[in-house]
Formats: structure tokens, sequence, C-alpha cells
């Protein structure tokens, strides 16, 4: 299979599986934010499997959209906008802009973890360790649901630019297209 056929496939694949990865990013947070149980570290491998799959998938979408952009003119450019607007949308979801959102860590969670074990050392700390263990769960477990809500907010942007660009996006320069 060729280039071509791989970005294609990337990117049709994209577009087949969203709906699903939504609905795992949806159950992920309802567990989060129902269970006061739920493994954090468990969590935290989830979500970093999750982003590295979105993060390729992105990587699919600019390299279709990339290969879509036709020749650039000094006369006329009408139906690349498009491009342009769709990779905009898919670097901010890459996180490559200015503001770009820092993901919950999984290190520093065990960083954090790392210390309060590391304090409990005299009976006052012990007392409170059971606490502060609980208030570190918490925690990060808003984090991540915070973390998977922002994930799922990037993908459905994504999709939603795609998918109603869709035509503009193949076929850039065809007659009767708006914009955005």
């Amino acid at each position: 299979m060729g280039y071509d056929e791989d970005v294609q496939r990337g990117f049709d694949q994209f577009l087949e599986e969203s709906a699903k990865a939504l609905s795992v990013y949806q159950e992920n947070i309802k567990e989060l934010e129902n269970d006061k149980n739920a493994d954090v570290v468990k969590h935290y491998e989830r979500h970093d499997q999750a982003r590295h799959e979105f993060h390729t998938s992105l990587w699919n979408i600019k390299k279709y959209v990339a290969l879509k952009i036709p020749e650039i003119k000094d006369e006329d450019n009408a139906g690349v906008r498009v491009q342009e607007v769709v990779m905009d949308v898919v670097d901010k979801a890459l996180g490559l802009g200015e503001k770009a959102q820092k993901a919950p860590s999984g290190v520093e969670y065990l960083s954090a973890k790392a210390a309060i074990e590391k304090n409990k050392v005299d009976a006052a700390a012990v007392l409170t360790y059971d606490q502060q263990l609980k208030e570190l769960d918490n925690e990060h477990r808003r984090k991540l649901a915070g973390s998977w809500h922002a994930l799922g907010f990037s993908r459905s942007n994504v999709l939603n630019h795609v998918q109603r660009n869709r035509s503009k996006l193949d076929n850039p320069r065809s007659a009767g297209f708006g914009y955005l």
C-alpha cells in the first residue's frame, strides 16, 4: 500500500472510530466522577493511550489535508481557506498553539503520592496520611475527568470541521462552495 492510501486509510479511520472514542471518553469521565475508589494510575494509563491514539489520528488528518491542498495561484486561491481552517483546528487540538493546555501527568501524581509516603514518619503524619491520599486521589480524578472532557471537545471539534467540510477538503476548487 502506498503513502497516499495509508493517509486515506488513517483519515477514514478517524471518521469511523470517533463515535466509539467519544463514548469511551464519556465512560471514563463517569467512572472518575462516580467511583471514589477508581484506580488513578489505571486511568492515567488509559488517558495517555487515548491521547496518543488521538494525536496519531490528528497527524493523519493533517497529512490528508496537506495532500489535498491545490497549487497556490496568484489569481485564484478560492477554496483553499477551508484547508487552512481545518489545519488550524487540528494544530490547536495537537497543542501546537501558544495556549496549549497541559494534560495531567501520572508522573506528577506518583511523585505527590511518594512525597506523602515519605512524610509518614511521625505519629501526626500517620493520622493525616489516609486523608492526604484521599485528597490527592480526588484531585487527580478531577484533573483526569477534566482532561477527558477536553479530549472529547477537541475530537468533536475536529470531527465537526472535517465532516461539515469534507467535500471542500476533497475538492478545494470546486465551484459553488462557500466557506465555513
